[in-house]
């Protein structure tokens, strides 16, 4: 998933990663945080492929993969 950081996907709130209190996560914004992450996980996450990561986008990769909403 997001190899090395994947333990941080627990504990990534939406809000820590939209820097910019837009409601969306670019990748810029998820880079920063996630610094080893690579476009295609991204791109994974936004899945109607807009360019970026809504809440429930996020919410959804990390049911999807057994990471409890915290």
């Amino acid at each position: 998933v997001l190899r090395q950081e994947q333990a941080n996907v627990i504990h990534a709130h939406f809000g820590d990663m939209d820097k910019n209190g837009d409601g969306l996560v670019n990748w810029a914004e998820f880079k920063a945080y996630f610094p080893q992450a690579e476009p295609a996980v991204f791109a994974a996450i936004d899945l109607n492929k807009d360019g970026s990561i809504d809440h429930d986008e996020w919410h959804k990769f990390k049911e999807a993969h057994g990471l409890k909403h915290t």
